[in-house]
């Protein structure tokens, strides 16, 4: 074999290697530190190239609260668009709240009606600062995607320039807390206490509220590239859902 055909090989082994190397590097602006601190905790919740394949997220969990007693908590959540879907059973009650864009609805005992646009403003902010959404979009990177320090072991992450949520690591690179707010003292804030496997995949098991009162202990988790039709035998139409539910 001639020496420029064997030096061609190398060169092409040499750009295979690299590339695979650098497949589970972060792609995304911002602080060295930061994105160095961002790579470890991907790195520990079991790889970039995973969590940045996410497309909507299913969670069901059983919510322990001094205020309302224990209810179980269905949540079915796209992440690059605002649809998702929560169903709380309390006390063998239903109630579900759909948010579709900008429209929205609640179902309680097989009747509908259109959520205020205070309740559709809320539910918009909280699928915007969801803590998954925001572990998915920092795996993704982008040009408008942005990581900043916070503090000595924390990062914010930024999308189009607007606050989304805040990280910071504890034991072995996972998430010890999220905040959905830049405001140190918000509420908007949970500790993620114990974390759960899922096919090679680190999940959010059990979380508690800032103020302790509320503990969300996971029951299901599934990260699938479905919609929630298909996945769950769940409509966006409400009609639909109530007829099902008879």
């Amino acid at each position: 074999m001639g020496l420029f055909k064997k030096f061609r090989i190398f060169l092409i082994s040499a750009f295979i290697l690299i590339s695979c190397k650098d497949h589970g590097k972060l792609s995304i602006a911002g602080d060295p530190e930061a994105i160095q601190l961002a790579q470890s905790m991907m790195e520990a919740l079991g790889g970039r190239e995973e969590w940045s394949k996410f497309k909507s997220i299913y969670i069901r969990s059983v919510n322990s609260t001094t205020r309302e007693g224990s209810f179980i908590l269905e949540e079915w959540i796209e992440l690059e668009i605002p649809r998702a879907m929560n169903r709380q059973v309390i006390n063998g009650e239903p109630v579900i709240r759909i948010l579709d864009g900008n429209d929205g609805w609640i179902i309680r005992q097989n009747k509908v009606d259109l959520l205020s646009s205070s309740a559709v403003t809320s539910l918009l902010d909280w699928h915007k600062h969801y803590m998954l959404r925001a572990l998915q979009g920092v795996a993704a990177g982008g040009e408008r995607r942005e990581l900043k320090m916070n503090g000595k072991t924390g990062f914010a992450f930024y999308e189009n320039g607007s606050f989304i949520g805040s990280f910071e690591l504890g034991d072995e690179n996972l998430p010890l807390k999220y905040s959905a707010s830049p405001e140190p003292e918000d509420a908007r804030s949970i500790r993620i206490t114990r974390w759960g496997d899922y096919m090679g995949l680190k999940y959010p098991l059990e979380i508690n509220d800032e103020s302790g009162i509320s503990i969300y202990k996971t029951d299901y988790w599934d990260p699938r590239d479905v919609d929630a039709v298909k996945a769950f035998n769940i409509s966006f139409n409400p009609a639909e859902i109530i007829e099902s539910n008879n």
